[in-house]
C-alpha cells in the first residue's frame, strides 16, 4: 500500500504519529508513506520550524556510499547548509542505511550504512 500523506489537517503531535503507525503495522502488507503537504510544511510551523529549514536528498543508485553538501549558492558559492545528499549503492543485495532524524540537533541527520559482507 502507498499512502500518500496528509495523515492529519491540524494538531501534528507525536501521539498522532504513533497512532497512524500503529495502524500502518496492523495493516497485513508492507506499508510505504509518502509526507503530504500537511506534515511538510503545516506541523513543521506549528513547531517554530520552516519546511525547507534543512533538506534531505537521497539518490539510490550510485556506486559508493556518499553523504555531502553538494550544492551551492550563486551568490557566493558556498555550500547550502540545510541541504544534505545521501547517495547509496542502487542494489539492495549491496546494503542499505539506517537514517536517524533528530530535528533539534545541529546536524540533524545521521545515518548508519549496513553493508553487505560479501561487498565489503
Amino acid at each position: 500500500m502507498v499512502h500518500v500523506g496528509d495523515l492529519f489537517e491540524t494538531r501534528c503531535t507525536r501521539e498522532r504519529y504513533q497512532r497512524s503507525l500503529s495502524e500502518f503495522n496492523g495493516l497485513p502488507h508492507p506499508v510505504i508513506y509518502t509526507p503530504g503537504d500537511n506534515e511538510w510544511t503545516d506541523c513543521w510551523s506549528h513547531n517554530g520550524l520552516k519546511p525547507l529549514d534543512r533538506v534531505l536528498g537521497i539518490h539510490g543508485d550510485w556506486h559508493d556510499y556518499t553523504v555531502d553538501r553538494p550544492l551551492t549558492r550563486r551568490s557566493t558559492g558556498q555550500p547550502l547548509d540545510n541541504f544534505t545528499r545521501l547517495q547509496v549503492p542502487g542494489s539492495p543485495d549491496i546494503g542499505w542505511v539506517r537514517i536517524t532524524v533528530t530535528p533539534d540537533a545541529a546536524e540533524p541527520f545521521a545515518f548508519e550504512p549496513r553493508v553487505i559482507p560479501f561487498w565489503r
